[in-house]
Parts: C-alpha cells; structure tokens; sequence
C-alpha cells in the first residue's frame, strides 16, 4: 500500500514538473511572438526571425512576418502612388501653364471697348485655339497616367494593320493635299491588337512626321511580317536628329533641340506611342541619318 502510494506520489510529481516545464515553455514562447510582434509594430525585421523553424510558435511568427512583408509592400505601392500623383501634377501644372496665361490674356484684351471688329474675331479664335489645346492636354494627362499605371483596358481584335494605318492617315489630313503625301506599300496582314490605341499610336508618329519633314516631301509607310512581330515604319525627309538626342526621342516631353524654339509642342505624342506599343507587348525605334528620319512600331502577330 505505501509503495503504490510513493509511486502515485512520483507521478503526481513527474505531472506537476512537467506541466510546470510546459508552462514555462510556452510562456518562453509567446514571450517570443510578443518581440516578434513588437519589431513588427516598429517596422523591423528581427534578427533571430530564422531560427525558428518548426511548431505552432514558428507559424505565428512566420504569418505574422508574412503580414508585415505584404504591409509593407502596401505601403511602398501607396508611396510610389503618392509620388506619381504630385509628379503629375506638377506636369500638368507645367504644361496648362502657357494655354491658361493666353487664354487670361486674350479674355482681358476682349474687355477693351476699343477693339475693332476684326480684333475681336483674331482674339476669339485665338481663345478658342488655347482652350481645345488645353482640353487636348487633360485628355493626353489622363491617357499617359493609365497607361503608365497599366489601367488602361485594352480591346485586341484581329483587323488588318493596312486599315487601322488609313484611318491614321485620314486622322492627320484635314486638307486632301495632305494625303497625298502620304506612301503606303501594298503588305497588308491580319494583326492581334487594340485598333483605337493603335491608330492614336500611329496618328502621333505621322503628326510628327508632318510637323518636322521637309515642306511637300513625301512620308512612307511600310509593313514588314517578322518572326515574332509586325513592324511598322514611317519615314519623313527633315533635319538628322543627332545620335545623341535619338535615345531621349520616346521620353516624356523631350522636344529635339533644333526645333524646340521654332515649332509648337508638348513632347508627348511619341511617348504616349511607346507608352501604346508595350502595353500590347510591342516596342519602338527610331533612326535617323542623312536626313531621313524612321520611326518603327513593333505589335506582336
């Protein structure tokens, strides 16, 4: 009877020693998640987060760490957010600047009484001129901020490429001499791609074309079929960009240094056309040598 009682006693013992061991291991244990926790609500990583590595303990931590990784990363996308809104409204401000101070101007000079008939006309349409181009401008600010987020949704259709380049065509030629200029070879193929976006893609190569060729030269479209994409090229005769300025050509309100002074612009058609081409998984070119100027537009088959 005493030894059955001793050996209950033992047992008794052993339980309390090992629930006591228990306790303290696990209170051992969430004292661990707490600095875990706590590093965490400081924003740092703790250094000895690796050496747990198996238990119910290392899945808190490893969750709680995978929650502040992906905090994290909320955070950086919302900073980025943040900087590229001020960035563009400090462009936006930038650029609205010139159309806004021509239109308070021409508003103010349309208050004189002493204004002749034709005066008032010559500073009406010079209003109107400013505020479409200021439209014009919001409407290419909205347009570049979707693309460069990817927000803008896409519609591919199989269409001929020859199509979408003559509505181009007739896009860029308010008077019907200007079609003329324009030289598209005979190539035509069926090509997967977005047919609005692509022709403003285009559109913003031939009004650049037009813009900078020589006076009555001819511009040239032409189709090529390669292994993995479609190229488009369209070529004007006009003052050789030099080498040094063609990588800049596709940046954001780069304007060459020869005609910054001399011809009107904001920089932004041939960046939005870059902007276009890679959202379809496509990219762009460009070449010029004794004065003749290529810019290509690659759309995946």
């Amino acid at each position: 009877m005493f030894l059955y009682a001793l050996t209950i006693l033992f047992f008794l013992v052993i339980l309390i020693l090992f629930l006591f061991q228990m306790r303290k291991q696990h209170e051992e244990e969430l004292s661990n998640i707490e600095e875990v926790l706590d590093a965490v609500l400081k924003g740092d990583h703790p250094e000895n987060a690796t050496i747990y590595q198996e238990g119910q303990e290392s899945k808190l931590i490893f969750k709680t760490l995978r929650i502040a990784e992906i905090n994290q990363q909320y955070q950086e996308t919302a900073k980025r957010e943040k900087n590229r809104v001020q960035e563009l409204m400090v462009d936006a401000a930038h650029q609205m600047r010139t159309p806004i101070t021509s239109m308070v101007m021409f508003a103010e000079l349309l208050q004189s009484d002493q204004l002749t008939a034709s005066e008032s006309q010559e500073f009406l349409a010079r209003l109107s001129f400013d505020s479409n181009r200021l439209n014009w401008l919001v409407e290419e600010f909205l347009h570049m901020s979707k693309f460069e987020t990817e927000s803008m949704q896409l519609t591919i259709v199989n269409q001929k490429i020859n199509e979408t380049i003559q509505q181009a065509i007739h896009q860029n030629s308010e008077k019907e001499y200007q079609k003329k200029r324009f030289i598209v070879n005979e190539n035509d193929y069926e090509l997967p791609h977005d047919v609005k976006w692509t022709r403003e893609a285009i559109s913003n190569v031939l009004e650049n074309a037009l813009k900078y060729a020589y006076e009555d030269s001819k511009i040239e479209l032409s189709i090529d079929r390669l292994i993995s994409y479609t190229r488009i090229s369209i070529k004007n005769r006009g003052k050789t960009i030099s080498r040094e300025e063609l990588p800049n050509l596709f940046s954001k309100y780069y304007r060459g240094s020869q005609y910054r002074n001399t011809i009107e612009g904001f920089g932004i058609g041939l960046y939005l056309t870059k902007l276009i081409c890679e959202a379809q998984g496509g990219y762009v070119l460009a070449d010029s040598q004794s004065e003749v100027t290529t810019i290509s537009l690659f759309l995946q088959n």
